[in-house]
Formats: C-alpha cells, sequence, structure tokens
C-alpha cells in the first residue's frame, strides 16, 4: 500500500469492525472512517464461534459459555448426541465485542459516522470503500428471515440443541446465555413471520417463559463466488460477499476473518485490488465448503415433502453430523453415510445424481 490513503468502511459487524480494528493495530498512518448505522449494534443470531476466531481476533470476545455437548434432531428425534472433552463452540457477548472493536479503532485513529451511506457514493472520494453491510449489501443472493430471543429459562450451560425441519428447510435452536437464559431462536426457508411462529414455540414448549429479547433480522443463505464481485475501489467483505454457511447460518467467524485477512493484505500489496484477490485466496476453505454445503441443501430440498427428507436427513451418519459442527463437510462424509445405511441410497438416488453432476461440472 503507498501511504497515506483514504479508506472507508460502509458497515461495522464482526466483518467491517475487525477489519477497521486490525488495520489500525497493525500501523496503518493514513485516514480511515467507519460508518455505521446502528450504534448499538444488535444483530441476532446463535452468537457461537469456534476457537480460531478467539485465537486471532484483534480483541478477543467475551465468552459466555464454552460448549462441550451437542444434541442434533430432526423433527424432535434425537439423530446425534456426543460430549466433547474440550469446548467445540464458545457462545460469547456479541454486542460488546463488535462495540469494542469499533471503540478500539477509534482510540487508534480512525473516527466513526453514525449514519447510513451507500458505499457507491463513497468512490470519489476514498481510495478504498469496504462493503461490510452483511445481509445488507446489494448483492443478489438469497435471504433467510430469522428470529431469536433471549428468555430466562434454566438450560444446560454447556450443551446445545438444534432441530432440524427438513421440510420447512430448516431449524430450531437452544443455546444457553451465560447461566440462567437460554438463546432460542428458528430459521425457516420461505417463513415470512418467525418471530410469530417462535412466540408460539415458547408458549407451548416452555410455558410461556420471561423474554429478555426477541429480534428478527436477515441471514444470507447462498453461496459465495468463486471469484469475488467487487467493483474498484468498492470491495464487499463478509457477508457481503456471501460468506456464511448455508446449512448452519454461521456467519460470524468467516465474516470476521476475511475482514481481518483483507486489513492484513491491504498493508502488504501495492494495490487494494491485489490484496483484495489475495485475501479472497485466504478465505478460499470456507468458499469450498459453503458451495458445497449449498450443493447438500439443494440436495434435501429437491426431495419430496411428507417423509423422504425426514428419512433421508434421519438415515445420515455420526460422522456427518459431527462434521456440520465444525462446518467442514466433505463429499466422504456423505459416501460414509451411504455406507453405513445402504437403504439411504434408495431414498436419494436421483438426488445423488444431480449432486454428482453438479460436483463433475465444477
Amino acid at each position: 500500500m503507498v501511504e497515506p490513503e483514504r479508506i472507508a468502511v460502509v458497515g461495522a459487524g464482526p466483518a467491517g469492525a475487525g477489519f477497521a480494528l486490525e488495520l489500525m493495530k497493525r500501523g496503518f498512518q493514513g485516514e480511515l472512517e467507519i460508518y455505521e448505522r446502528d450504534p448499538f449494534y444488535r444483530k441476532p443470531c446463535g452468537d457461537v464461534v469456534l476457537r480460531d476466531v478467539l485465537e486471532e481476533s484483534p480483541l478477543a470476545p467475551r465468552v459466555l459459555n464454552s460448549i462441550r455437548r451437542f444434541e442434533i434432531r430432526v423433527r424432535g428425534e434425537t439423530v446425534f448426541e456426543k460430549e466433547y472433552r474440550d469446548p467445540l463452540w464458545f457462545v460469547i457477548d456479541k454486542p460488546e465485542w463488535v462495540r469494542g472493536m469499533r471503540e478500539k479503532a477509534v482510540d487508534l485513529g480512525a473516527s466513526m459516522h453514525v449514519k447510513s451511506v451507500f458505499p457507491e457514493n463513497l468512490a470519489n472520494t476514498h481510495d478504498t470503500v469496504v462493503d461490510a453491510r452483511g445481509p445488507f449489501a446489494n448483492n443478489g443472493l438469497t435471504k433467510l428471515t430469522i428470529s431469536r430471543a433471549l428468555v430466562e429459562h434454566p438450560v444446560d450451560p454447556e450443551g446445545v440443541l438444534i432441530d432440524f425441519d427438513p421440510d420447512l428447510m430448516g431449524f430450531l435452536w437452544v443455546f444457553p446465555h451465560e447461566r440462567d437464559a437460554a438463546n432460542i431462536g428458528l430459521a425457516y426457508k420461505g417463513e415470512r413471520s418467525p418471530h410469530l411462529r417462535l412466540e408460539r414455540l415458547l408458549e407451548r414448549e416452555y410455558g410461556s417463559p420471561k423474554v429478555l429479547r426477541m429480534d428478527t433480522t436477515v441471514i444470507t443463505i447462498d453461496q459465495p463466488p468463486r471469484t469475488p464481485r467487487y467493483f474498484h475501489p468498492v470491495y464487499p467483505i463478509g457477508e457481503a460477499q456471501g460468506l456464511v454457511h448455508p446449512l448452519s447460518g454461521e456467519g460470524i467467524r468467516p465474516s470476521h476473518l476475511h475482514g481481518l485477512w483483507f486489513a492484513r493484505r491491504l498493508l502488504e500489496e501495492p494495490h487494494p485490488r491485489l490484496a483484495f484477490l489475495r485475501a479472497w485466496d485466504d478465505v478460499n476453505g470456507f468458499v469450498a465448503q459453503m458451495r458445497f454445503q449449498k450443493l447438500l441443501l439443494e440436495l434435501v430440498e429437491s426431495l419430496p415433502p411428507g417423509g423422504a427428507r425426514v428419512e433421508a436427513m434421519r438415515m445420515l451418519s455420526p460422522r456427518l453430523y459431527e462434521s456440520f459442527l465444525r462446518d467442514s463437510i466433505r463429499l466422504s462424509d456423505v459416501l460414509s453415510s451411504i455406507a453405513a445405511n445402504p437403504r439411504l441410497l434408495g431414498v436419494m438416488a436421483p438426488s445423488l445424481a444431480g449432486l454428482a453432476m453438479r460436483l463433475f461440472a465444477g
């Protein structure tokens, strides 16, 4: 990078705030402006990350719960249970973490503007514009509306429950939130009023617990492109580029790490375009996994509802569900499920043929 430069970041969630803080902590000497419409940051989700976020982030998030026990159900029937010796997931205080990254970036010299702007409108006044607006970026990707409630209800502080409904193409989650509260949410494809479904669920299954907070938002459930979209000097990062795992909806980790890696590459490379493309190479593992997960999602959706989808998901192997928990599903995991239960091949044969053709076509 030829300094000094003038850089703008539009959107200051895990990707944008992480980018800004990483750039400033590594000694950026130019002008960095952060534009964010929400001064508090309140995007609801499961608030779960894997260990690499704790280790790589320029500001380690506060861990509320360390998760070692997992139960996965398919429409109420348990198909996978496992307890790990060491925590696999970490529930974090995401709003506090994001606000902290913003504040520290400002302390190091960045400026913060609480206003809504379009990245393209800054293209003539800044050398580089980072679009980190998450699902609100204009990228044409498929979005899913989700609802999440924080409620006063005792749950296992080290355990999580995920209940898939293949016919509704989504799942319910029950995660701990510190010691005496639960994070209960749902995400179903095509559900336009998830908050109403969540309210009914809380009344039916949990006896109408005290709701501390209920929020609704949208997330991306598409797939990132093989080659990233950009139009110099505007560079989309994180979820604005589609970096969300379609099966789990997890986007904190890939979005945050993409922001960090783009910041580092900007300080190394002579041109932001080259830095952007090299940072995309850095997230190639995420991109490949997300594209494969999208194929699997389409595979399940291609099965007829009303029994076949549920039957197929209940026959999947423990190995595949373990890979799901790590967001690292491979083709060999799918094949191991078929080897462990040959009936699965009969249920999914037509759809598997389509999947094979898609994989062969690249």
